[in-house]
C-alpha cells in the first residue's frame, strides 16, 4: 500500500471518528431537554407568584402571556445570550414588573425582533395588566374577566378560549 493512500485511509477514518463523537455528543444534549415542555428554548428567569403586571418598553418584539397552572417568566435563550441585560424581571407586592429597554443597533436586529416573541409570561390567573410602549398579546386566556390599560405606542392583542367574557376593560 503507498503511502498517499494509507494517508487519505488515516484521514477517512479521522473523519468518521469525529462524525461519531460529535453525534455521541449531540445525542446527549438532546435528551437532557425535556420534551414535555412546548417552551423548552426559553430560560426560566422567575418563579414568583403574582396577580398584577406592568410593562415598561417591548414595542419592538412581542411579549406573550398565557394562563399555566405555575407562575413563571421565560426569556428566549437566543436573546438572553447576545442581549442578556436588557430586560428586567421582578416581583413587588403580587405584582410582576417587566422593564424591557433595548433598542436595536442596526436594521437586522429590529427585523429579527419583530418576528420573536422574546419574552413568555405564566400565570394561573391575571387580574389586570399596566403597559407602556409594548407589544403584548395574552393566548389561550380561560378567565372571564380582565382590566388592561395599554398606553404609549403599544400594540395588544387577546386570544379567549371563553366564548362570553364577563367584562374586558381596556383603558
Amino acid at each position: 500500500m503507498k503511502f498517499t493512500s494509507k494517508i487519505l485511509l488515516g484521514i477517512l477514518i479521522l473523519v468518521i471518528g469525529e462524525l461519531l463523537c460529535s453525534n455521541i455528543i449531540l445525542k446527549k444534549e438532546y435528551d437532557k431537554i425535556d420534551k414535555t415542555d412546548i417552551y423548552w428554548t426559553y430560560e426560566n428567569v422567575l418563579s414568583q407568584p403574582f396577580k398584577y403586571l406592568k410593562i415598561t418598553g417591548g414595542n419592538g418584539t412581542r411579549i406573550a402571556f398565557e394562563q399555566s397552572p405555575k407562575y413563571s417568566v421565560r426569556i428566549l435563550q437566543e436573546w438572553k445570550r447576545y442581549h442578556g441585560g436588557e430586560i428586567k424581571a421582578h416581583v413587588t407586592n403580587d405584582t410582576l414588573y417587566i422593564d424591557f429597554d433595548f433598542v436595536p443597533a442596526n436594521i437586522y436586529d429590529k427585523f429579527w425582533m419583530k418576528g420573536i416573541t422574546a419574552v413568555r409570561i405564566f400565570s394561573p390567573e391575571l387580574l389586570s395588566v399596566d403597559g407602556f410602549n409594548t407589544n403584548f398579546e395574552m393566548n389561550k386566556m380561560k378567565q372571564k374577566s380582565i382590566n388592561v390599560n395599554i398606553t404609549g405606542r403599544s400594540k395588544f392583542e387577546l386570544e379567549s378560549l371563553v366564548p362570553s367574557l364577563d367584562s374586558l376593560i381596556i383603558a
